[in-house]
């Protein structure tokens, strides 16, 4: 959640930071253009001020852009100034703004732009700009000079115009447009006083306009007060401006506007204050001021208001997200590219109080290398793994900042999920009695190893090829184990046995319970078949001691069925074989799962195949002719079957095939007999 967190914070604090910038950008643009329109000492400079604006408030809004400004009345105008993209072609063109669709007219009239992408509709006035008539975006802002349509500011472009461009040129239309209405009245003796009073203000059209007399009552509010405080000049004008001022801020402003009143007609600093709005919250303001009270056409200081509330909100956002690494529950890192420790938050000291002593070789910092590379190549803004700390384990989230000089890092607490996840994988993966791995988890190791396998042919073919052997063991009589002494009895005896069968194998090899009296053990790199019978008889050994359960004496004994996996090289088929085997002489390939390959039934041992036998009876077997002996000599059926049916004879699997319509091997047909020193 932290992280999340985090993640949204900024990406809304870029935004709106973002957004405030071109805000700034706009203002500015439209105070040095509100300066310069009021300084100019006659209607072209006045035309070149507005235009340059123009193309600066365009920016980079596309190719091609051209700004045009027409003067006259609505039967004709003509262009008398450009600026722009080949602005010298469209000079001295007339219009004739009553050919416009309407509703466009229209909303000139009464001193709204007009935009969008409209050949057919805008043809004379694209004409008139050197523009060829297709569809292209464009604005259109009215020039209104005593409230009737005088001119207008065109900006066209080739393509696509900003639509936060809107607005500013709006303003900057009233500028021009406040600007020459005010020249009118200054050319006329009449006027002059009124004319030149608009140009001291108008300079600062965007802020709310203030003149403020020695004794503090407001004489003057431009418009914009409305839009800032929410208050209509009329309903101010008159009265106290510090009757707006926020009571802890009072004493500031009033010192700030002595000030001002006892200096020259010099500008003043910036002030901070928070004015009362109209709807009884506070906006904070920024404020500069200038000492008019010796010129009779102002009479008192000139104070320009600003609003900056937005701005204030996002200052506290980020005062806010500087705290939040110290208030973190959890821990928050940072340190230098030199591995130095900045700052770490009180959760990382209470947690990782070694932190500072063993610096880069923490376990928290460790492997970070790989993670900074990456994130100074700007492929992801951040990065996270997890890491062990003793007991603990924690999610880590690695990230730069400040211009990729500092390494953070955030650190979240997951022990507890961890925990959860390990019970929850024994369950999925693990024997509910004896703890060994289940059914999935044995299959998956087992693809796992003669993939090891594979690749280990492959990459060296020169070797002998490695091999993967599966025995299956089957626990003899269990079910006798459970009607004698029970249930409770039977549990424990397997886990015995889990437990001795876990003993006998080498680290990395696997022993899984497939089914109730059921194990399976996995050799890998098992060189052969011979290493394979002697961890079989490894197995055997281990279950040859009795089972104290219940306080008596048991003993179990078990038989093994041996597959062996054969691989082959890449050219000679990628299927799996496997080779069933009770001896190093008794084999055969089954292309199937190699634990039932284990049980696989049908081999034949030289060249006789196993009788069939019937359902827990031996019927017949041939015996391979031992070393030494006549091929044609052949052991009688009668000289094997008596301690093949002895259930104290060591067990092997050995090959049978069944009658027809079984469909599972008897038990009594998976025997072996050690005679002397050799298997038989």
């Amino acid at each position: 959640m932290a992280l999340v967190f985090l993640t949204v914070a900024a990406r809304f604090l870029a935004a709106t930071l973002t957004g405030y910038e071109r805000a700034l950008a706009r203002e500015e643009t439209l105070r040095d253009a509100g300066a310069a329109i009021v300084a100019a000492p006659d209607r072209a400079k006045i035309y070149e001020a507005a235009l340059g604006a123009a193309l600066r408030l365009v920016g980079k809004g596309g190719p091609n852009v051209r700004a045009g400004l027409a003067k006259g009345s609505e039967e004709e105008m003509v262009v008398l100034a450009s600026a722009g993209y080949r602005a010298e072609e469209i000079m001295g063109y007339g219009l004739d703004v009553r050919n416009l669709p309407a509703g466009k007219l229209a909303r000139l009239l009464e001193g709204r732009s007009v935009g969008g992408e409209d050949a057919t509709a805008d043809i004379v006035l694209r004409s008139s700009l050197g523009l060829t008539p297709k569809p292209r975006p464009f604005f259109m802002v009215p020039l209104l000079v005593e409230d009737k349509l005088g001119g207008l500011i065109v900006v066209a472009s080739d393509a696509a115009l900003p639509e936060d461009i809107k607005e500013g040129l709006e303003t900057l239309a009233f500028q021009v447009s406040l600007a020459l209405e005010a020249r009118a009245h200054a050319e006329s003796a009449f006027e002059r006083r009124s004319g030149e009073r608009l140009r001291a203000l108008v300079s600062n059209v965007l802020d709310v306009i203030i003149v403020v007399a020695p004794n503090g009552n407001l004489t003057y509010l431009s418009p914009s007060v409305e839009r800032i405080l929410g208050y209509t000049p009329e309903d101010l004008l008159g009265t106290n401006g510090f009757d707006l001022v926020r009571p802890d801020d009072l004493e500031t402003a009033q010192r700030f506007f002595g000030e001002v009143i006892s200096s020259g007609p010099e500008d003043h600093g910036l002030m901070e204050v928070r004015l009362l709005h109209r709807d009884g919250s506070w906006r904070y303001a920024e404020i500069t001021a200038s000492n008019r009270t010796d010129d009779e056409r102002v009479g008192g200081v000139i104070v320009t208001v600003r609003d900056i509330t937005e701005r204030k909100k996002a200052e506290e956002e980020l005062s806010r997200l500087a705290s939040f690494p110290r208030l973190n529950p959890n821990p928050v890192i940072e340190m230098d590219l030199a591995g130095n420790l900045t700052y770490c938050n009180p959760a990382a000291m209470e947690k990782f109080p070694d932190l500072e002593e063993k610096g880069t070789v923490h376990p928290v910092l460790d492997d970070l290398e790989d993670a900074i590379s990456m994130l100074a190549l700007g492929e992801e803004t951040f990065l996270g793994d997890e890491v062990a700390v003793g007991s603990a384990h924690y999610h880590r989230v690695v990230s730069l900042s400040s211009g990729n000089a500092l390494i953070r890092l955030y650190l979240t607490d997951i022990t507890e999920r961890k925990e959860l996840e390990d019970q929850l994988s024994r369950r999925v993966f693990r024997d509910g009695l004896t703890g060994l791995p289940n059914r999935a988890l044995l299959m998956n190791r087992l693809d796992h190893a003669l993939e090891r396998a594979r690749g280990t042919e492959e990459a060296r073919p020169d070797r002998d090829p490695a091999h993967v052997a599966v025995l299956f063991v089957d626990l003899d009589r269990f079910k006798a184990v459970n009607d004698s002494l029970g249930h409770e009895a039977g549990n424990d005896l397997l886990k015995g046995v889990a437990g001795r069968l876990e003993g006998a194998v080498r680290p990395g090899d696997t022993v899984a319970r497939l089914a109730a009296d059921e194990f399976v053990v996995i050799l890998e790199d098992a060189p052969g078949v011979e290493e394979a019978t002697r961890a079989a008889d490894r197995l055997l050994d281990a279950l040859r001691e009795p089972f104290l359960l219940d306080g008596r004496e048991t003993f179990v004994t078990a038989s093994i069925g041996i597959a062996l996996s054969a691989l082959r090289a890449p050219a000679r088929g990628r299927r799996r074989r496997w080779t069933c085997c009770a001896r190093p002489t008794l084999r055969c390939t089954a292309r199937r799962a190699p634990v039932a390959a284990a049980w696989y039934t049908r081999k034949r041992w030289g060249h006789a195949p196993w009788n069939a036998c019937a359902w827990s009876t031996i019927s017949g077997a041939r015996w391979r002719t031992p070393p030494g002996v006549a091929s044609s000599s052949t052991t009688s059926p009668s000289s094997i079957l008596p301690p093949a049916r002895s259930r104290a004879s060591r067990p092997c699997c050995v090959g049978a095939t069944m009658s027809s319509g079984t469909s599972r091997p008897p038990s009594s047909c998976l025997w072996r007999k050690r005679w002397g020193s050799s298997y038989h």
